[in-house]
């Protein structure tokens, strides 16, 4: 799935949000995207990204500490984290769908493979 979809549906369901402060749309967009920040490990060598694209960035702890850190820069806290925690499991469905079955997501990872 392309990075301007995930960013995309992070504004997009913000917006469905009432209440939200434009820092939290940001914040929105950031947690439906950043995920894929393990792609860049195309940066050192194909092998790196083929390896870790789809583990270290979706697995359910990056999710986890990932919406810690956006909650606590948030204007509102814990629909922030509800929110931010929804929208990192949105990028895995979309990856899902829009990447193909056959490319596993490791959302165990580091615990399981």
């Amino acid at each position: 799935m392309h990075i301007q979809t995930h960013i995309l549906s992070g504004w997009c369901l913000s917006n469905l949000v009432p209440g939200l402060t434009s820092r939290d749309r940001f914040f929105c967009m950031l947690a439906a995207s950043l995920s894929d920040i393990d792609g860049l490990g195309i940066l050192i060598s194909e092998e790196w990204y083929w390896r870790f694209h789809h583990a270290l960035g979706h697995s359910l702890l990056f999710g986890i500490v990932l919406s810690v850190l956006l909650a606590a820069l948030s204007t509102r806290r814990v629909l922030g984290s509800v929110l931010y925690l929804c929208l990192f499991h949105l990028h895995l469905v979309l990856d899902y769908y829009g990447s193909g079955p056959h490319w596993p997501l490791y959302y165990a990872w580091p615990f399981s493979r």
